[in-house]
Parts: structure tokens; sequence; C-alpha cells
């Protein structure tokens, strides 16, 4: 059976239930929305510094960029994005491989394809139209030159998740939208990808699983070694990751079947190790650049080095609190509807930003545009989040609005006035 996962919990103040995410089966993680909030606020600071970088010609803040340390650290952000890709990775093997190594109920594949298509599809969709309906209004730099048949031709190719392979580029109405063509890719493979699960020894599995991941950075590093090229906007370049996904997953179903053993400070260590271990391979790799020997280094570490740090999120005294909290939660729930959001609102921030005084101290002008700016974020995505990506959490709502539509008000005819007769 699928071990236990923490119910919500009823008693939240409402204001924070209202943003509570609704699943399928009425429970959830917490440490998963904890671990989604992590990547998000660092691909959000990612975005931040690079838009700041950009508004003031290669100036992020008062310092040179790099005598900056908030700019030093949020530069590998982008990371966020694989941190992503493992949470996935964990979320989508959990059904699989509950099935096949406790036997839970069997995954069909017409309700797993449906409820992507109807979780994921009307918030990607209309945030798309969006975009470009304002690049109709108000061209952006990026896109002056195009003509409406380029912007059609763009939004078609993402609309059905092809924009990275062919053009070959990041997709021009919302460059975020390449990692979401990966993801994709990844739960249409999925069903395949969890045969794993039917390895039945424990370890021989990992092995594999393991196995899979060095092969996969080798051949990335043999048939891609720039980096460059249509390849690194697909699957191909990324397949390790949500394969740590499902080495999480089967260590979260067989080693913790009954619950999350006891949390332990040294599980809190080891994330921090983790973490700091991650930001000196990125320190070292921008450093000597991504064919060196420590680019190598840090492609075949990073997978591991990730998944350990999520197992001490999990059991870490201090992190699964903390990454448990309402509001943590609340904010990791919403990162989808962040991720499409937030940067081309930072983009059209940009000539507000612009104006804004530099703060002197070094991570002050950062920190003061975020201050100026997750204000206006936070609304945005508040109010799209409630309107459009929630309701589509309820795996019922297609035929909910369906019933609805079909249901026609009765109307009460008035009954027609008569003249009252004395007695």
């Amino acid at each position: 059976m699928l071990c236990p996962m923490l119910p919500v919990d009823p008693e939240k103040p409402s204001l924070v239930s209202r943003f509570t995410r609704i699943t399928t089966s009425g429970r959830f993680i917490p440490q998963i929305d904890g671990l989604r909030f992590i990547a998000i606020a660092v691909v959000v600071l990612y975005h931040m510094a690079h838009c700041m970088a950009d508004w003031h010609k290669g100036y992020a803040y008062r310092a040179p960029i790099h005598e900056d340390w908030l700019y030093r650290i949020s530069r590998h952000g982008h990371y966020g994005v694989q941190l992503f890709f493992i949470i996935s990775g964990f979320i989508l093997a959990l059904p699989f491989a509950a099935h096949r190594l406790h036997s839970g109920k069997k995954v069909s594949l017409k309700a797993y394809f449906w409820r992507r298509i109807t979780r994921l599809e009307p918030p990607y969709i209309l945030c798309m139209l969006f975009f470009f309906a304002l690049a109709l209004v108000a061209r952006p730099n990026s896109l002056v030159g195009m003509s409406v048949g380029d912007l059609l031709s763009h939004l078609g190719a993402s609309l059905i998740y092809l924009h990275n392979v062919v053009f070959a580029e990041q997709p021009v109405l919302n460059i975020v939208a390449w990692s979401l063509e990966i993801e994709i890719q990844f739960y249409l493979l999925v069903p395949l990808l969890t045969v794993v699960f039917l390895i039945p020894h424990r370890m021989v599995r990992r092995g594999v699983l393991i196995a899979a991941c060095v092969i996969a950075v080798a051949l990335q590093r043999w048939l891609v070694p720039d980096g460059k090229g249509v390849a690194t906007l697909t699957i191909a370049m990324y397949i390790q990751f949500f394969l740590m996904g499902f080495l999480l997953a089967d260590i979260y179903l067989v080693d913790w079947r009954q619950g999350l053993p006891t949390t332990s400070g040294l599980f809190d260590v080891s994330s921090l190790i983790c973490a700091t271990a991650l930001l000196v391979l990125c320190e070292l790799t921008a450093g000597a650049g991504y064919q060196s020997g420590w680019g190598i280094a840090t492609d075949f570490a990073f997978p591991l080095l990730l998944v350990v740090f999520c197992i001490g999120i999990f059991r870490g005294r201090l992190c699964s609190r903390l990454f448990s909290l309402p509001w943590i939660t609340a904010i990791g729930g919403m990162c989808y509807t962040i991720y499409l959001l937030h940067l081309n609102f930072m983009l059209a921030f940009g000539k507000v930003g612009q104006k804004l005084p530099h703060v002197k101290w070094f991570g002050g002008d950062v920190l003061f545009q975020l201050a100026v700016f997750l204000p206006i974020l936070a609304i945005a995505c508040a109010a799209y989040f409630l309107l459009i990506e929630r309701p589509c959490m309820d795996k019922n709502w297609p035929q909910k609005l369906m019933a609805k539509l079909r249901s026609k008000p009765k109307v009460e005819l008035a009954e027609p006035a008569t003249a009252r007769v004395a007695e």
C-alpha cells in the first residue's frame, strides 16, 4: 500500500487554506511543497539578479557583479529547474512504484494522461494566449521585427510543446516554458521508465537507477561536449534528474513505508553540506568553464547531491519543520503559477526597476528591488492561482463544468394577477 502522507490540516487559518493545493487523493506530502518553495525561490532570485544585470549594463548592484556576494549565489539559481525535475520524477513515480512494490492500485494510463491534461493545460494555454495578446499590443525588445504570422507560429509551437525542437531555442513568448516542454516529454516516458520498479531486489533496482544516471551524463558529455545545440533543450540532457526522483520515490516507499522515521539534526547538516557543495561546484564550473574538469565533476555529482539534499529536507529535524510550515507549503503549491508568470512580469517591471535608487551595501540592490517587485508578483500570482490553477487541481472539474453547462435553470412563470373579488 502507499505509505502514509500527511493530511491537510483542517485547523489552518482560512486564508492559508484558500491557497492550499487540491490533491487527487486529498492528502499531500508537505516536504515536497517545501522543496517546490526552494526551487521557485531560487529561480525567481536568479532571474531578478540577471534582469538587474541587464538593466544596469553589466552592473547588477552598486559593486561590480563579480564582487557582489548575493549575485554570486543567485546566478546559480537556474539549477532550481533541476530540483523541479527531481520533484516531478518523485511525484509521478509514486503510484506506479506503489503498484509494483506494494501491490497498490494499478495505474490507469488513460486516467494518468487525462489528469496531466486537465491539471496543466488550462493554466498553461491561457498564460501563453495572454502573453501572445500582450506581444501584439506592446512588442518587447526581443520580439521587435516579428510579424503577426511569426508570433502565431511561435505560439502554435509552444501550445503543442514543440518550440524547443522546432525553433531550436527557448519559447519567445515565455522563455521559462522551455522546461515545461521537457516535463511533457518526461510525462510521456513515465509509463515506460517505471518498469524499473519491476526489479524486486531493492539494491539492484537502485543500482540500476544510479547507473542509468551516470551513463546518461557520460553520453551527454560525449555527444554534446560543448553543452550547446537543440539537444540541450530536450529531456536527453536532463533525464538523470528525473531518474533521481525515481530513486527518492523508491526510498520513500520502501525505507519509509510506515511513515517518515524519526528526524535528526544530522540530516539538517547533510542538507547544508550538500547545498554548500552544490554552490561550490557551480562557482568552480563558472570560473573554469563547462568543458573543464570541474564542469564534468558537477554534471556527475549534481543529481546525487540534490537527492541527498532532498532527503535532508524530509528527515532533518529543523528542515522538515521549516519546510512544512503552512505558508511555505502554500507558496510551494503555487509554484506552477509563479513559474509561468514571474519572468515576463519581471521583464515588464524592468522599466520601473531601472529608475529605482541604488542601495549602497552589497546585496542591497537586489533585495530592495525584490521588496518592490515581489508584492506585485504576489498579487498577480494569487489571482491567477485562485481563478485558474487551483480549480484545475480538482480532478473532476471537467465533469462538473459540463454538468453545470448542461443543466438549464428553471424559470418560474409568475402567476397572472387577478382582481380580488370582494365577498
